[in-house]
Protein backbone atom coordinates (compact mmCIF):
# COMPACT_ATOMS: atom_id res chain seq x y z
CA UNK A 1 0.00 0.00 0.00
CA UNK A 2 1.14 3.68 -0.67
CA UNK A 3 2.49 6.19 1.71
CA UNK A 4 -1.09 8.20 0.52
CA UNK A 5 -3.01 5.20 0.34
CA UNK A 6 -2.44 4.65 4.33
CA UNK A 7 -2.84 8.39 4.90
CA UNK A 8 -6.44 8.20 3.23
CA UNK A 9 -7.49 4.63 4.87
CA UNK A 10 -6.36 6.88 7.96
CA UNK A 11 -8.67 9.63 7.61
CA UNK A 12 -11.48 7.32 6.71
CA UNK A 13 -11.56 5.96 9.50
CA UNK A 14 -10.69 8.98 12.06
CA UNK A 15 -13.10 10.83 10.27
CA UNK A 16 -15.92 7.71 10.13
CA UNK A 17 -15.31 7.40 13.99
CA UNK A 18 -15.74 10.87 14.87
CA UNK A 19 -19.04 11.10 12.88
CA UNK A 20 -20.20 8.26 14.19
CA UNK A 21 -19.94 9.49 17.98
CA UNK A 22 -21.34 12.96 16.74
CA UNK A 23 -17.94 14.76 17.16
CA UNK A 24 -18.10 17.57 14.70
CA UNK A 25 -14.03 18.07 13.25
CA UNK A 26 -12.67 19.96 10.71
CA UNK A 27 -9.62 19.24 8.51
CA UNK A 28 -6.24 21.03 9.76
CA UNK A 29 -2.32 20.88 8.79
CA UNK A 30 -1.09 18.84 6.09
CA UNK A 31 -4.48 17.23 5.57
CA UNK A 32 -6.15 20.32 5.00
CA UNK A 33 -3.39 22.23 2.74
CA UNK A 34 -2.49 18.76 0.03
CA UNK A 35 -6.33 18.37 -0.23
CA UNK A 36 -7.21 22.39 -1.16
CA UNK A 37 -4.09 22.94 -2.77
CA UNK A 38 -3.20 19.22 -4.76
CA UNK A 39 -6.41 17.92 -4.97
CA UNK A 40 -5.23 15.10 -2.30
CA UNK A 41 -3.17 14.00 0.97
CA UNK A 42 0.55 14.85 0.53
CA UNK A 43 2.88 12.09 -0.15
CA UNK A 44 5.42 13.26 2.01
CA UNK A 45 2.86 13.72 5.18
CA UNK A 46 3.12 11.64 8.22
CA UNK A 47 0.02 12.00 9.70
CA UNK A 48 -3.41 13.12 9.04
CA UNK A 49 -4.39 16.02 11.22
CA UNK A 50 -7.91 17.65 12.34
CA UNK A 51 -9.15 20.26 14.75
CA UNK A 52 -12.18 20.11 16.94
CA UNK A 53 -13.29 23.45 18.68
CA UNK A 54 -13.23 22.66 22.93
CA UNK A 55 -17.05 24.11 23.35
CA UNK A 56 -17.68 21.35 21.15
CA UNK A 57 -15.94 18.52 23.52
CA UNK A 58 -18.23 16.88 26.21
CA UNK A 59 -17.08 14.57 28.96
CA UNK A 60 -19.14 11.89 27.34
CA UNK A 61 -17.76 12.63 23.74
CA UNK A 62 -14.19 12.73 25.76
CA UNK A 63 -14.87 9.10 26.65
CA UNK A 64 -15.35 8.00 23.31
CA UNK A 65 -12.37 8.97 21.67
CA UNK A 66 -10.95 7.40 24.70
CA UNK A 67 -12.73 4.36 24.18
CA UNK A 68 -11.77 4.05 20.34
CA UNK A 69 -9.91 0.85 19.59
CA UNK A 70 -7.40 2.83 17.46
CA UNK A 71 -6.87 4.95 20.84
CA UNK A 72 -3.15 5.48 21.65
CA UNK A 73 -2.54 8.66 23.69
CA UNK A 74 -4.42 12.21 25.24
CA UNK A 75 -1.47 14.86 25.39
CA UNK A 76 -3.49 17.63 28.02
CA UNK A 77 -0.86 20.53 28.03
CA UNK A 78 -1.92 23.47 30.02
CA UNK A 79 -5.82 23.43 29.32
CA UNK A 80 -8.56 20.49 29.91
CA UNK A 81 -7.95 18.48 26.54
CA UNK A 82 -4.61 18.80 24.80
CA UNK A 83 -4.79 16.76 21.64
CA UNK A 84 -5.75 13.24 21.20
CA UNK A 85 -4.09 10.89 18.88
CA UNK A 86 -5.42 7.47 17.26
CA UNK A 87 -3.14 4.89 15.62
CA UNK A 88 -4.87 4.05 12.51
CA UNK A 89 -2.15 1.11 11.00
CA UNK A 90 1.25 2.91 10.95
CA UNK A 91 -0.43 6.29 10.86
CA UNK A 92 -1.57 8.70 13.18
CA UNK A 93 -4.78 10.43 13.50
CA UNK A 94 -4.49 13.64 15.57
CA UNK A 95 -7.24 15.71 16.82
CA UNK A 96 -6.09 18.66 17.91
CA UNK A 97 -8.03 20.93 20.61
CA UNK A 98 -9.01 24.63 19.54
CA UNK A 99 -9.42 27.49 22.56
CA UNK A 100 -10.78 30.24 22.11
CA UNK A 101 -9.58 33.48 23.90
CA UNK A 102 -10.75 37.35 22.79
CA UNK A 103 -10.23 37.29 18.47
CA UNK A 104 -7.98 34.50 18.53
CA UNK A 105 -8.09 30.52 18.38
CA UNK A 106 -5.25 28.68 19.87
CA UNK A 107 -3.90 25.12 19.81
CA UNK A 108 -3.69 24.27 23.74
CA UNK A 109 -0.16 24.81 24.62
CA UNK A 110 2.44 22.01 24.98
CA UNK A 111 5.21 23.45 26.76
CA UNK A 112 5.80 27.52 26.30
CA UNK A 113 4.77 27.55 22.79
CA UNK A 114 0.97 27.20 20.90
CA UNK A 115 -0.54 27.34 17.35
CA UNK A 116 -2.79 30.51 17.16
CA UNK A 117 -5.57 31.19 14.21
CA UNK A 118 -7.67 34.56 13.84
CA UNK A 119 -10.88 33.36 15.90
CA UNK A 120 -12.80 33.96 12.28
CA UNK A 121 -10.75 31.21 10.80
CA UNK A 122 -13.42 29.27 12.49
CA UNK A 123 -16.33 31.87 13.05
CA UNK A 124 -19.46 31.57 10.42
CA UNK A 125 -20.62 28.39 8.48
CA UNK A 126 -17.89 25.88 8.25
CA UNK A 127 -16.62 25.14 4.38
CA UNK A 128 -16.69 21.79 3.05
CA UNK A 129 -14.85 20.22 0.23
CA UNK A 130 -14.94 16.69 -1.37
CA UNK A 131 -12.28 14.28 -1.13
CA UNK A 132 -12.28 10.47 -1.54
CA UNK A 133 -16.30 10.83 -2.45
CA UNK A 134 -16.86 12.33 0.87
CA UNK A 135 -17.37 15.74 2.08
CA UNK A 136 -15.27 17.30 4.79
CA UNK A 137 -15.68 19.98 6.62
CA UNK A 138 -12.95 23.06 6.92
CA UNK A 139 -12.46 26.18 8.16
CA UNK A 140 -14.82 28.94 7.29
CA UNK A 141 -12.43 31.20 6.45
CA UNK A 142 -9.69 29.03 5.14
CA UNK A 143 -7.81 31.07 3.17
CA UNK A 144 -6.56 33.09 6.49
CA UNK A 145 -5.65 30.20 7.96
CA UNK A 146 -3.62 29.07 5.25
CA UNK A 147 -2.13 32.44 5.32
CA UNK A 148 -1.07 32.23 8.80
CA UNK A 149 -0.19 28.44 9.49
CA UNK A 150 1.96 28.39 6.43
CA UNK A 151 2.33 32.55 5.22
CA UNK A 152 1.66 34.26 2.17
CA UNK A 153 3.31 31.72 -0.24
CA UNK A 154 0.86 28.79 1.28
CA UNK A 155 0.17 27.76 -2.53
CA UNK A 156 3.57 26.79 -3.34
CA UNK A 157 4.02 23.82 -3.23
CA UNK A 158 7.56 22.80 -0.43
CA UNK A 159 8.94 19.52 0.10
CA UNK A 160 8.92 19.50 3.31
CA UNK A 161 6.86 22.52 5.85
CA UNK A 162 7.92 22.49 9.42
CA UNK A 163 4.71 23.77 12.01
CA UNK A 164 7.72 25.06 14.61
CA UNK A 165 8.01 27.37 11.63
CA UNK A 166 4.71 28.61 10.92
CA UNK A 167 3.93 32.54 11.13
CA UNK A 168 1.22 30.94 13.87
CA UNK A 169 3.50 29.65 16.53
CA UNK A 170 3.76 31.87 19.05
CA UNK A 171 4.64 31.82 22.82
CA UNK A 172 2.13 30.88 25.12
CA UNK A 173 2.73 33.96 27.57
CA UNK A 174 2.32 36.14 24.56
CA UNK A 175 -1.39 35.25 24.52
Amino acid sequence: MTKVKELEKCLIAGGDYLNKVGIPFTLFGGALLGIMRDGGLLPHDKDVDVTVLAEDLTPDKVKAIEEAEFFKVHNKGKEEFGHFTFRIDNISFDIFVLYKKGDIRYINPIGNKCLVFPAECYEGPLGEITHLGRRWKIPYRHVDYFKAMYGNDWKVTKEKSNWHNAPCYKNWEDL
